[in-house]
């Protein structure tokens, strides 16, 4: 069964490591099969109807149910009770034209509900968004554009022309709870936010400014409905709440520290064990990362007791459950989402920076670099093979050497952030293949390939092209 909310929160880490191209375009083409577009509300009493029905169906490659042979007006949303808890629900839907079920093929009873919880229902935008984003496909894209514009506005009526707060299932078997309404609100914010970038990619120039402009409405929502101003609080502070909001940037400026710091303290309480479900298990390490809480994020991933991913190894695992006791399904892909990115971005330290890796990104996080001393990895992507490997020798204190691999493919060009790790630029001397490209501060140019460095924050970041690369780094 195709559940949409686990698919969208490990879409990303599945592109990395695998050929999903193809896969991921025939899905999101069923998901256009099964989108309602001509289905209306009519009467106080909530009811279905249309003259000419477009109701989700099944698979198009697949056999057609009598039921959707028929005039009748596609069924009202389906739950299972016994593990399912509706909020918020409009009754009557101000609309479902546009709406998408949680499960894709959308098969009726007994799977999902339709229309589907916002952050299932994300799936439509979510995973054509990374397929941009990963192999710089924008049919994808443009093919299914009036589908994500029918969406949204589908969210945008059942919100009152604003936040959608609805949802059945939020942050799916989380140990520690959050906030439904909250959850399925970030979702309606985020493919908003994608939706911007999505605009721009098939340059649909008016709608750019549409949604950038109704992006800020809905952050603003968000934070009226749910930001505790005075603690830096999400509903609550839980994991969830906080990692997400700032992983996509919905902290309003001068409270992000606060924020971070909240974050921090959680996990610390928490012993610093994923007290995550479906969606909070996908951000949370990403933003401990991002809030220079990496030390935190790498504690998560080597932790052995319960909830961990450790724990299921200790336990003789060898494929991810959908519980963290092991009380559910054995082999489940929902918690693999937010480690595997942040393996490939903050521990080898690779990430496309442009559609179709054309240009990447080299920035293992500093906070971790010292804990593991060495990481590698191989990536085969749309540009070609990248393959990236570091290590860290003296990882305190006069003397630390950086050494730093890269092979990168034809046709694209990498920043290379080197952490100064507390020291001044004016100590630290670079070479690459052995010809000093930085020595007192300065850039030297000189080696085939490398065309700039200059200080970013703490980092000196370096240019280049496309190639084999050998960088070391030493600290005085």
């Amino acid at each position: 069964r195709g559940w949409m909310g686990d698919g969208q929160v490990t879409c990303e880490q599945a592109m990395i490591n695998f050929d999903m191209a193809a896969f991921y375009a025939n899905w999101v083409a069923t998901m256009s099969d099964d989108q309602a577009l001509s289905c209306v509300v009519d009467g106080a009493d909530g009811t279905l109807q249309s003259s000419s029905v477009a109701r989700p169906v099944a698979n198009r490659w697949s056999i057609t149910l009598t039921s959707q042979k028929s005039s009748a007006p596609p069924p009202p949303p389906c739950y299972e009770p016994s593990w399912a808890s509706p909020i918020n629900v409009p009754n009557p839907w101000k609309t479902v034209v546009g709406a998408i079920p949680d499960v894709v093929p959308f098969t009726e009873q007994p799977f999902g509900g339709f229309p589907g919880d916002p952050t299932w229902a994300a799936a439509y935008i979510v995973v054509p968004f990374y397929v941009y984003k990963y192999y710089g496909d924008t049919r994808i894209l443009s093919e299914n554009y009036d589908g994500f514009k029918a969406y949204l506005n589908f969210l945008w009526l059942n919100g009152g022309n604003g936040l959608a707060t609805f949802s059945y299932y939020g942050d799916w078997l989380a140990p520690e709870i959050t906030d439904k309404a909250m959850v399925a609100s970030f979702f309606h914010v985020l493919c908003v936010q994608m939706m911007v970038e999505i605009s721009t990619a098939v340059q649909a120039t008016t709608d750019v400014a549409v949604y950038t402009k109704q992006s800020q409405q809905l952050i603003d929502q968000f934070n009226a409905l749910y930001l505790n101003t005075s603690n830096g609080f999400y509903s609550g502070g839980t994991l969830t709440a906080l990692s997400t909001v700032l992983s996509a940037g919905i902290v309003p400026g001068p409270l992000v520290a606060n924020v971070s710091s909240a974050l921090y303290q959680h996990a610390q309480a928490r012993g610093f064990l994923p007290y995550t479900g479906l969606v909070g298990t996908r951000y949370v390490l990403k933003a401990l990362t991002e809030a220079g809480s990496g030390a935190a994020a790498l504690a998560f991933v080597t932790a052995t007791q319960e909830p961990s991913w450790g724990y299921m190894l200790a336990q003789g695992a060898t494929t991810i459950w959908e519980t963290w006791d092991g009380s559910g399904s054995h082999n489940h892909p929902m918690f693999t989402g937010g480690v595997g990115v942040w393996f490939a971005h903050s521990v080898v330290g690779v990430k496309p920076t442009a559609p179709g890796w054309r240009e990447i990104a080299f920035a293992p996080d500093a906070a971790v670099m010292p804990l593991l001393g060495t990481a590698s990895g191989r990536f085969d992507t749309i540009s070609g093979t990248v393959e990236a490997s570091w290590q860290l020798v003296n990882s305190t204190g006069q003397g630390r050497t950086l050494t730093v691999d890269l092979v990168l493919p034809v046709s694209t060009s990498t920043s290379v952030w080197l952490p100064l790790f507390g020291a001044a630029a004016t100590s630290v001397t670079i070479a690459e293949s052995g010809q000093a490209i930085w020595k007192a501060g300065q850039f030297l140019p000189g080696p085939s390939g490398v065309s700039a460095a200059s200080v970013q924050g703490s980092n000196i970041v370096v240019q280049i092209g496309s190639g084999q690369f050998a960088f070391s780094a030493v600290y005085n």
